[in-house]
């Protein structure tokens, strides 16, 4: 009975030895997955950044790009109002640079929305700022600095901006600006509905908006005229 009691004993050590060594093993490997995962990140955007490059380059001479694009998502449209897509007639371009950040595979996003001269808002640049860490998504956006509604005798015109700051887009009282909601400065954790929203801005209208821009309802003599400035810029 001694005998068959240290024989079961060895086996529970060599148990309790044999997962140790799969867990370190099993944490080694997944912290090479994630070394490597990054490293071939890195490579894939040397690879695509300079494309973009060329493409921001094409878009400059066609203003109407990011407005299209945005408007004709899937899921971002569908979050702009009518006051919103005023705004969106002054965006000039969207701008947006992933990085490593120190979570090994997991990337982080600079977001860059560049506007004209507009009654809206001060800024020239909204930036949504995107990291992830150890304890999971952080943002942070831009203050937008509103400017206060000038008499004009048009109370309609007076009434949009004064919607647009309060947040109030379309006058009913129960719609989100989509500025406001993108550059919340209190979204601060992964849960939030901006860090969303920004998140499919970095990860699938930036990569894609091209298909966006041409689905956005253009007639067949506006597609001839962008394919023919790409041309142009590319010959």
């Amino acid at each position: 009975m001694d005998e068959l009691m240290k024989i079961h004993e060895n086996i529970l050590k060599a148990e309790r030895k044999a997962v140790e060594k799969r867990r370190a093993e099993t944490t080694d490997c997944d912290l090479w997955l994630r070394k490597r995962k990054k490293e071939l990140r890195q490579r894939d955007m040397a690879l695509l950044n300079p494309i973009y490059n060329t493409r921001q380059e094409i878009i400059k001479g066609i203003p109407i790009v990011w407005s299209t694009a945005l408007l004709s998502h899937y899921a971002l449209g569908l979050l702009l109002t009518k006051d919103d897509e005023k705004m969106l007639k002054f965006l000039e371009s969207v701008d947006v640079v992933e990085y490593t950040g120190d979570w090994m595979d997991m990337p982080g996003y600079t977001i860059t929305l560049s506007f004209r001269e507009n009654p809206y808002f001060e800024n020239q640049t909204l930036v949504k700022n995107i990291v992830y860490t150890t304890r999971g998504f952080t943002a942070r956006g831009s203050d937008i600095e509103w400017k206060k509604p000038v008499p004009t005798g048009n109370d309609q015109q007076e009434s949009h901006v004064e919607n647009v700051q309060e947040g109030e887009c379309g006058g009913d009282g129960g719609e989100i600006s989509f500025f406001n909601l993108l550059f919340d400065p209190d979204d601060h954790d992964s849960r939030g509905i901006p860090l969303e929203v920004a998140m499919l801005i970095a990860e699938d209208l930036w990569p894609d908006a091209i298909s966006y821009f041409i689905n956005g309802n253009l007639s067949y003599e506006e597609e001839c005229d962008i394919v023919e400035r790409c041309r142009l810029y590319l010959s």
